[in-house]
């Protein structure tokens, strides 16, 4: 930066140098050949529009400039004027030549002004933007702490009291503390992925991973799960990104589903990507709006009178992005829904630490031999 900054004005006064000394030596040429200055005194404005580009004078030092060199030169063809060296008619010139340049200066001053105001402008939205999603980010991060106390003191209450009614009311607060939890992880990550934070990629068996995610949520609720991961699949991905990315499609899917529906979740490769399919038997995605339900805050109120965020699929779609993959909606085998992602796999060294990621209290991880990764896992609830 230090470089560039003081490259830039070395560069202007030798743009200033070389257009002063061209400036003299076209008055002298004028000078030194009466009847022929016409050239001369044209190249010399022609070299002031030209210079101008490059180097915006300010307003106040380029009216000078041309006053000056309009002087000058007319000077010079005045006096070769009264030594009948050229007509009275080219005398015009000294006005004419002046405004043209004034002119162009005139309109290339208005757009320098115009674009520095755009650019300032910008950089104040820029700004702005930036303070609003740190404000965002800070609060949200606030925030979990009371959400995680609170939720700690339900679940005490919830062992405290065991009438039926008090726990289903306590059932219901805790709900939407973590459901409240959840939206603030995907604010989090969705300014993350907006100021272009880094992901913290590690070399990961998706299809394992997954695995285990849709098998922990299984018995969340009454349906027909299915879970298929037919084998190891390796690539490199932000596990902490990727769980918000599983946990939000299959929320998703059971926000549209009922008991009597059924879940599929698939991990499998096809040529060099893999697939992440999360299906359900609900009610499905209307053709129509299947591009707008990545962008976010849109939703559809679901069969349970859910509405939702709005943020889910929209984080989706950010991660799914920054991992170098491709999602999209459509309709499933089911007869429902179908979010299908894709990306990239990775050709492991066989001395990479592949593993996954099992977090404390978690149901145990889809068996890892040989028996179960060439068979289809399926789970019915």
């Amino acid at each position: 930066m230090s470089d560039t900054s003081s490259r830039a004005p070395r560069q202007q006064v030798v743009v200033d140098l070389v257009f002063g000394g061209f400036c003299a030596l076209m008055l002298v040429l004028m000078f030194a050949e009466p009847g022929q200055e016409t050239i001369p005194y044209h190249l010399l404005f022609f070299a002031l529009a030209v210079v101008y580009g490059f180097r915006v004078w300010g307003p106040d030092k380029t009216i000078w400039l041309i006053v000056v060199i309009s002087a000058v030169s007319g000077v010079v063809m005045v006096l070769h004027w009264r030594q009948d060296s050229i007509e009275a008619a080219e005398l015009i010139e000294i006005l004419l030549m002046p405004a043209i340049v004034g002119a162009m200066v005139f309109h290339a001053h208005r757009h320098a002004v115009a674009s520095r105001r755009m650019h300032d402008q910008a950089r104040e939205r820029t700004e702005a933007l930036v303070r609003q999603r740190e404000l965002l980010r800070d609060a949200c991060h606030a925030m979990r702490t009371p959400v995680t106390i609170a939720r700690g003191h339900i679940e005490l209450l919830q062992l405290e009291l065991p009438q039926e009614k008090s726990n289903k009311d306590l059932q219901v607060v805790r709900s939407q503390i973590d459901r409240m939890a959840r939206m603030m992880s995907r604010l989090i990550a969705l300014t993350e992925l907006d100021r272009g934070d880094a992901l913290l990629r590690q070399p990961t068996d998706v299809a394992g991973f997954v695995a285990e995610i849709g098998l922990n949520w299984t018995p969340a609720a009454s349906r027909r799960w299915q879970v298929i991961a037919p084998h190891p699949i390796a690539a490199l991905i932000d596990r902490e990104y990727f769980e918000i990315v599983v946990d939000s499609l299959i929320e998703n899917a059971l926000n549209y589903t009922t008991p009597d529906d059924a879940i599929r979740i698939e991990c499998d490769q096809q040529g060099t990507e893999c697939v992440i399919e999360v299906a359900d038997s609900g009610p499905g995605i209307p053709v129509e709006v299947r591009d707008q339900v990545f962008e976010r805050y849109w939703h559809n109120e679901a069969p349970n009178g859910s509405s939702g965020s709005g943020l889910g699929l929209a984080v989706v779609r950010s991660i799914v992005l920054a991992h170098g993959g491709a999602v999209e909606a459509t309709a499933s085998p089911e007869g429902g829904a179908l979010i299908r992602l894709r990306i990239p796999v990775t050709a492991l060294d066989p001395m990479d630490d592949v593993t996954i990621d099992v977090r404390s209290g978690a149901s145990p991880p889809m068996d890892t031999g040989t028996d179960a990764w060439s068979s289809v896992r399926h789970l019915q609830q």
